[in-house]
């Protein structure tokens, strides 16, 4: 089993100094570890960007420790941070050639429905062990809040990983290299986020999350 599931482990919603620490913890692992983004555009040591201001950051805590998390993006004047760039319209998606599901939903669905995963990340040794509990939060806070369907660009080792783990992360468009690796356009359906291996009893309980999830 690679579900953290440690009695330690807990979830919530960043809020203060927690955010400035996951951002502390981005720019450790984009621009130090992996080496994706210049370490100078970050002179402060705190990785961030225009869209924080309209995110809401999702964090994973064993004790005291930091050691993953994820940024929700929510639509606003500027759309969502990749929607752009991977040539992505949700508003011709109707008539895109994707899994039937997904184009229905999106067709159907109003942009404040939806919202952008970006800067998922993990300690980079338990990277699988941890996916588990960012996407608990992730579905958590989308049904606490509405949210029907999660838009991202994720990087190809990401992508197949969530696959491996039983998440159903649908391609919607074609691969390209963004931010210092190959990714891919996807879309996640909120409903369908409950796994139905066996750490379906684990997403289901509520115990580790921490503090008021909904609106």
């Amino acid at each position: 089993m690679v579900v953290s599931m440690c009695n330690d482990v807990i979830i919530r919603i960043a809020k203060g100094g927690e955010i400035q620490d996951f951002k502390k913890f981005l720019f450790k692992t984009y621009c130090l570890d992996l080496g994706w983004h210049d370490p100078a555009k970050f002179p402060k040591g705190i990785f961030t960007d225009e869209y924080d201001e309209v995110s809401v950051f999702l964090v994973v805590y064993s004790g005291h420790q930091l050691i993953s998390g994820v940024r929700l993006v929510a639509d606003s004047e500027k759309g969502f941070p990749h929607e752009h760039v991977s040539m992505v319209s949700f508003t011709n998606m109707g008539n895109a050639n994707i899994d039937p599901k997904i184009r229905n939903a999106v067709k159907t669905a109003d942009r404040s429905k939806i919202m952008e995963i970006t800067r998922c990340i993990a300690e980079t040794k338990a990277r699988r062990v941890y996916m588990n509990d960012l996407m608990k939060a992730m579905y958590w806070f989308g049904v606490s809040n509405s949210i029907e369907i999660y838009f991202m660009v994720a990087d190809v080792k990401t992508f197949l990983l969530c696959h491996k783990l039983g998440f159903p992360v649908m391609p919607v468009g074609i691969p390209f290299f963004c931010e210092g690796s190959w990714t891919i356009p996807a879309i996640m359906l909120v409903a369908d986020m409950i796994p139905k291996n066996d750490i379906r009893q684990y997403f289901l309980d509520k115990s580790n999350l921490v503090g008021k999830w909904g609106k």
